[in-house]
């Protein structure tokens, strides 16, 4: 509970959050690191960079409570090492995840 409001209600037995909810009109810009997404409802939130089918590059947030509504993330540009920036690299997308339900 956030401001009286309540943000995700929790049940572990319902996957790691909860269940999985929709998440809309997800947008990625690799050049500008942009993320751009639509949460129906309130929810938990992880927010992941990799290739369709393939290798998982970096997490930009993990188990987030996020609000109903518009959000946009920015990524850095960097594996999840730090250490190398990819985001020249093809084929490059995001991928949102929501938990939880009110």
């Amino acid at each position: 509970m956030k401001d009286g409001e309540t943000v995700f209600e929790f049940n572990s037995f319902q996957g790691p959050w909860g269940n999985s909810g929709a998440v809309e009109q997800i947008s990625f810009n690799a050049q500008t690191g942009v993320i751009e997404y639509v949460l129906p409802k309130n929810c938990i939130a992880k927010t992941r960079i990799g290739y369709p089918n393939g290798s998982l590059v970096r997490t930009i947030g993990y188990g987030i409570p996020k609000k109903s509504g518009f959000h946009s993330e920015k990524w850095d540009g960097y594996e999840q090492s730090g250490k190398m920036i990819i985001k020249e690299m093809e084929g490059l997308t995001a991928n949102v995840l929501a938990y939880g339900h009110l």
